[in-house]
């Protein structure tokens, strides 16, 4: 049965309920403009935040690198599930992953037998404190990213540190695991060696509320385009600003272009037509671009494209949805596609002119899973293939992943928060499958994965 107010008692309802409304609208105003008492507030809340962070649990760093074993793998053991000789490349595959203990880079063979392994501890590179680290988390917090195998087993590498921000440094390692140099910028995600003997690698900045702006105060206000339907917001701080960073062969520091500037000093500034707000990351901070990859145009490539000159460099920048070029010698976009795939990863050149692209979310609706790889064609906009998984075999990376064209036309995709590598060819059957397989309830993640000829690397069958 309803019960009813009684009379009497309605002003004093009245009362508390508008008392309420008022200083909730109070509290909203105080934390947006941040006005007295807003710092007596702010104070307040990370007392309250230390305590409880005190008497709770620390989480398990494990989680960042393990995830569910999907039930279609149940049943299978770990390492090589499939492996068609006669369809696969052969070779040896390169993977930075998750083993249950630490995140290494492991070169294994067609079989799965273990060739070369590279590892070191984030802290034996950087010590205690990186100095491009608002906080360092430690070694368990930290993991590769992006790697370049060269042909003499030297690997250039960037970490990934969970901290403040989620960059972790440049470092080359020899064929044992010692460090020939490392570049104390704050780089992360993969790391791209161009044919002019350079690496180009994603970087950025962490600019905070206080202290120096880094060249970006000029965004910090919409900027109005008059040719243009809408005004441009650019983010307050603190915001993350990327940038492409260029070193020589011996980690020697080139060139940096930072990316806003790239789009907003260029006619494609109404990429950013509207605030964008990615997941906030474990430190907080907004992330507008996210650049996750970097590839130098080469000369074949341009040579379909009449406005693209080699040299230029094309930009994955997933918080837009985009794909971009810069040109190299403006540092302005100078061509752009965005919206056809989401949250992508590693776009390749292929020899054809089109871009292999990782679609990470692009079938959302699927009943396979949401991620597929696709071949785009720069000039038409149009998909002209596709692998997408099966139902068998579903094909969903929540977050990073790759793939890597073969020369026999094959493609070497990497799943990474499935745990999974797999080859498979136009026809989109799966002629190999390797599974980073924990145990039976978890894989370790996998980050990236790159198939190598056997005569490519000098190295094999010479470590001790």
């Amino acid at each position: 049965m309803k019960e009813n107010v009684p009379q009497d008692n309605i002003p004093i309802f009245s009362f508390v309920m508008g008392t309420a409304f008022i200083a909730f609208l109070c509290g909203v105003i105080i934390v947006e403009y941040k006005i007295f008492p807003y710092s007596f507030f702010k104070k307040a809340r990370q007392g309250v935040e230390a305590l409880v962070n005190q008497q709770s649990s620390t989480p398990d760093p494990k989680s960042l690198h393990t995830f569910p074993l999907r039930s279609n793998l149940k049943d299978k053991n770990g390492g090589v599930t499939v492996f068609d000789r006669k369809k696969s490349y052969q070779g040896y595959t390169l993977f930075t992953a998750y083993d249950g203990q630490k995140c290494t880079n492991l070169l294994i063979d067609m079989e799965g037998n273990l060739i070369q392994e590279w590892y070191i501890k984030y802290s034996d590179v950087w010590g205690k404190k990186a100095p491009f680290l608002d906080k360092q988390l430690g070694d368990e917090w930290t993991c590769w990213q992006g790697t370049q195998l060269l042909p003499n087993g030297e690997l250039v590498a960037t970490f990934i540190d969970n901290g403040r921000p989620y960059c972790g440094g440049l470092v080359k390692l020899d064929l044992n695991s010692n460090v020939v140099w490392s570049l104390p910028k704050c780089t992360h995600h993969d790391v791209h060696l161009g044919n002019d003997g350079l690496f180009y690698v994603p970087g950025m900045y962490l600019l905070q509320e206080k202290g120096k702006d880094n060249g970006i105060q000029r965004y910090l206000t919409p900027v109005t385009f008059p040719d243009l339907p809408a005004s441009v917001t650019f983010w307050k701080k603190p915001i993350l600003k990327d940038v492409v960073i260029v070193t020589s062969p011996d980690g020697e520091f080139l060139e940096e272009i930072p990316l806003l500037d790239a789009f907003a000093k260029s006619d494609y500034s109404w990429s950013f037509n509207k605030s964008f707000r990615s997941p906030k990351h474990a430190s907080g901070d907004f992330d507008p671009t996210h650049l996750n990859d970097v590839e130098l145009i080469t000369e074949q490539w341009a040579k379909y494209h009449p406005k693209v000159e080699s040299g230029d460099l094309m930009v994955s920048v997933r918080n837009i949805n985009a794909i971009a070029i810069i040109d190299r010698q403006t540092k302005l976009v100078k061509w752009l596609t965005r919206d056809l795939f989401s949250q992508q990863h590693d776009p390749d050149l292929l020899s054809n002119g089109n871009i292999l692209i990782f679609d990470n979310w692009g079938k959302v609706n699927s009943e396979v899973g949401a991620t597929r790889i696709i071949e785009l064609d720069p000039k038409t906009q149009e998909i002209v293939w596709e692998y997408a998984g099966t139902k068998e075999r579903p094909l969903h990376a929540i977050f990073r992943g790759s793939q890597q064209p073969l020369p026999n036309g094959n493609i070497l995709i990497t799943e990474s928060t499935g745990g999974r590598i797999l080859e498979v060819n136009r026809d989109k059957e799966i002629v190999w499958e390797y599974v980073n397989k924990l145990n039976d309830d978890r894989v370790g993640v996998v980050i990236r994965a790159q198939r190598f000829a056997p005569k490519s690397l000098s190295f094999v069958g010479v470590a001790e």
